[in-house]
């Protein structure tokens, strides 16, 4: 009888961390098959961009992004970016291989950065997006914005004109757009003064709401 009873205790143990591994298993794959969106890869810690004019006609778009993955595996990162310029600027990454360059998908261009190894869920890592703008024909716009369409904890603007000279005094803008809002509904957040020494803006935006454009504008 002692005999029985341990076999139905063991059986019944058995049956149980069956049932967990098999649970587990199902809630993953269900997990990967449920990421549809890319909103639902990774959340930001940290958002720095660097916006640097080289000359009348040459600017360099850089930027880094400190990821928090939260789907199961990440193997690439879309980027979204949109520039206001007639030809499409040279896209590089240091750390990603980038692939797959969309012109123009709802009045974005987009390129996949593929990581050398994936990254697992809860994970951390740094995206890495450079392109080199050419503006000969000057028809980019003086701006320079970030989407919060994940999680943000921070975004760190930083605007260098080395080709301003030492007249130039003209204050910078800082304004928030809801997604889709009209561009009429646009706050502005501050002005912050063009440091002379260093030719350049900076800005900090701690805890930006979700679903906005944080938008750094100035005088072309």
């Amino acid at each position: 009888m002692k005999d029985t009873i341990s076999v139905i205790i063991a059986l019944s143990f058995f049956c149980f961390i069956l049932f967990l591994a098999l649970f587990y298993i199902v809630s993953t794959l269900y997990k990967i098959s449920n990421v549809k969106s890319w909103k639902k890869w990774y959340n930001t810690k940290a958002f720095f961009i660097k916006f640097e004019q080289i000359n009348d006609n040459k600017i360099i778009y850089e930027s880094y992004k400190n990821i928090q993955v939260t789907a199961p595996i990440l193997t690439e990162a879309k980027w979204w970016f949109s520039w206001s310029g007639t030809h499409l600027p040279k896209i590089e990454s240091d750390l990603q291989k980038v692939e797959n360059i969309i012109e123009k998908n709802w009045n974005y261009d987009s390129a996949i950065l593929k990581f050398e190894k994936p990254v697992n869920w809860n994970n951390s890592t740094i995206l890495h997006f450079r392109a080199e703008c050419d503006d000969s024909d000057k028809k980019s716009l003086p701006y320079s914005s970030a989407l919060t369409e994940t999680k943000t904890d921070i975004i760190v603007f930083r605007v260098i004109l080395r080709n301003k000279n030492s007249d130039y005094s003209v204050n910078w803008k800082i304004s928030k757009l809801k997604k889709w809002a009209p561009e009429h509904k646009k706050e502005l957040l501050k002005e912050i003064p063009f440091d002379k020494e260093t030719k350049s803006y900076e800005y900090t935006v701690t805890n930006p709401e979700n679903d906005y454009y944080y938008i750094l504008s100035w005088n072309k």
